[in-house]
C-alpha cells in the first residue's frame, strides 16, 4: 500500500489546470467531460473521447459526445466536411469566398502542383485533401523547394508521421499504408495546394447556427496563447457571415469557422475582402483555452447546455468546481505499474482519494477521486488516451459519490480491502 502525505498546499492549487497540461487535440472533449462533471453527471468515457453521460442511477440517457462534438451532429456532414474539395465546391456554390488552390496526386501531381504554386505565386498553404481540419496544414511555404519538402513528408502514411492526429469518426481507408509492411501512403492521396490569404485570422464559433465567440489569432489556427476574444467587437455583418458558412453544411451542431479579413474584425464585409480557409465539425477550443481556459470551459459548457436542451428540455444546474467520483479504470494490463502512475498523477494533480485492483486478471482498478472538475477530467481523459500510465485504457467510468473528506492518495495492489 502507497499513501501520500496531506497537502497543505492543496488547497491553493488553481482550479483550472493549464491548457498546456493537456494535449490540444484533446482539450475539446476534456473540457466538454469537465463541464458535465460539475454538472453532476456521471460520465463512461472509450478511446477517441467517446463521452457518454449517465443520470442518476447510472442511466446513459444523459448525452453522447466525441471529441467534445454533439450527438446532434450528422455523421454524415461531419464525414463530408473533411473533404477539403468538397467543401471548397459546397462554399463556392454558395458564392462564398475560398483561397484559389487545386488539389493534386501524391505521386504523379507533383510537377502539377510545384508549376500551380509557381504561376499563382507563393507563399502558398498545403494540407492533405482528407483529414481533420486544421491539422497537418502547413503554412507560409516560401519556394518551390519548400513546397517539395512539405509533399515529400505527406508520401508517409498519416498515422506514421509524427504529429499527425485524427477524429475518432474520421476517414480511415486512405490513411492506412497502401502495403501491410510499408510505410507509403496510398496511391490515391491527395492533397491541397492553396493561395496563402494576407490579412486578419479570425475564427469564429458557431453552436446550433450562432455565433458564441470570435477568436482572433495573429498566428493563425494553431497560433496559441497570443489570440483575444473579441466576440463583441465584431461588425454584424461579419458574424452574418459567419452564420452564412455554418448554413452551408447542414447537420453540425457546432461549428468552427475561420475566416481571414482584409481590414480586421469591426469593418463590414461589404468593405472588405473576406475569405473562408478551413471550416470544421468541431470547436478547436485550444485557441481560447490557451488564452483563458475558465472562458474555454464556458464554452464547452454551451455546448453541452445544448444537447441537454434537446435531450431533456432543462437546463444544467450551477456548475460545482469540486467533485467526488467513484470510479472504475478498465482494459489495465499490468496493475502494479498502473496503480504507481495513478499514485504519482493523482498526487501532481491535486486529487485525493484512493485506488484498489478489483480484478487483476480481468483489468479493472476502481477507487475514489476528489477534487476539482477539471482536474478529474483530464486526469481520467489522459488515461483512456495513453498518456498518464503508458497505456490505453478500455473503458473509465466515473459515478458520482458522497464526498470522504479524505486527504491525500492511497493506492492498494491486492483485490479486496480498504486502502489506508
Amino acid at each position: 500500500m502507497t499513501t501520500s502525505p496531506h497537502d497543505p498546499a492543496a488547497a491553493d492549487r488553481p482550479v483550472m489546470p493549464s491548457a498546456a497540461d493537456c494535449p490540444a487535440e484533446l482539450i475539446d472533449g476534456w473540457l466538454v467531460h469537465t463541464a458535465a462533471l460539475q454538472a453532476g453527471r456521471g460520465t463512461l468515457l472509450f478511446p477517441g473521447q467517446a463521452l457518454l453521460l449517465t443520470h442518476e442511477g447510472g442511466a446513459l440517457d444523459g448525452g453522447s459526445f466525441a471529441h467534445g462534438v454533439p450527438q446532434q451532429t450528422q455523421l454524415s456532414t461531419a464525414t463530408l466536411i473533411q473533404d477539403r474539395r468538397v467543401r471548397r465546391a459546397m462554399l463556392e456554390q454558395h458564392r462564398i469566398r475560398v483561397p484559389e488552390g487545386a488539389t493534386f496526386t501524391i505521386g504523379r501531381g507533383t510537377r502539377a502542383a510545384l508549376d500551380f504554386a509557381e504561376r499563382r505565386g507563393f507563399p502558398v498553404v498545403l494540407k492533405p485533401m482528407v483529414g481533420d481540419n486544421t491539422v497537418e496544414t502547413r503554412t507560409g511555404i516560401a519556394g518551390t523547394e519548400e513546397l517539395l519538402e512539405g509533399i515529400r513528408d505527406l508520401r508517409v502514411a498519416p498515422q506514421l508521421r509524427p504529429d499527425y492526429t485524427t477524429a475518432s469518426y474520421a476517414f480511415t481507408a486512405i490513411h492506412t499504408p497502401r502495403e501491410e509492411d510499408q510505410s507509403r501512403t496510398r496511391k490515391n492521396y491527395r492533397y491541397l495546394v492553396e493561395e496563402q490569404v494576407p490579412g486578419h485570422f479570425l475564427r469564429f464559433l458557431l453552436i446550433d447556427g450562432q455565433v458564441v465567440s470570435a477568436f482572433s489569432s495573429p498566428h493563425g489556427a494553431w497560433g496559441l496563447d497570443e489570440g483575444q476574444e473579441l466576440r463583441d467587437a465584431v461588425h454584424p455583418t461579419l458574424l452574418a457571415h459567419a452564420e452564412e458558412v455554418a448554413a452551408v453544411f447542414p447537420g453540425l451542431a457546432v461549428v468552427a469557422v475561420d475566416t481571414v479579413l482584409s481590414r480586421g474584425a469591426e469593418v463590414a464585409r461589404e468593405d472588405q475582402d473576406v475569405t473562408v480557409v478551413d471550416v470544421s465539425e468541431r470547436p478547436w477550443l485550444a485557441m481560447q483555452a490557451s488564452r483563458d481556459p475558465e472562458e474555454a470551459l464556458l464554452l464547452a459548457r454551451r455546448i453541452l447546455e445544448s444537447t441537454v436542451a434537446r435531450t431533456e428540455d432543462g437546463t444544467l444546474p450551477q456548475p460545482q468546481a469540486e467533485v467526488a467520483l467513484d470510479v472504475r479504470w478498465e482494459g489495465v494490463s499490468v496493475m502494479d505499474a498502473f496503480l504507481e502512475h495513478v499514485h504519482e498523477a493523482a498526487i501532481a494533480a491535486g486529487l485525493r482519494g484512493h485506488a484498489v485492483a478489483e480484478d487483476v486478471v480481468g483489468g479493472i482498478a476502481a477507487g475514489h477521486l476528489e477534487g476539482p472538475a477539471a482536474a478529474v477530467a483530464l486526469f481520467n481523459e489522459l488515461a483512456v488516451a495513453g498518456n498518464l500510465t503508458g497505456e490505453h485504457l478500455m473503458a473509465v467510468d466515473s459515478r458520482p459519490a458522497e464526498r470522504t473528506g479524505t486527504s491525500g492518495f492511497a493506492v492498494q495492489d491486492a483485490p479486496g480491502g480498504t486502502p489506508a
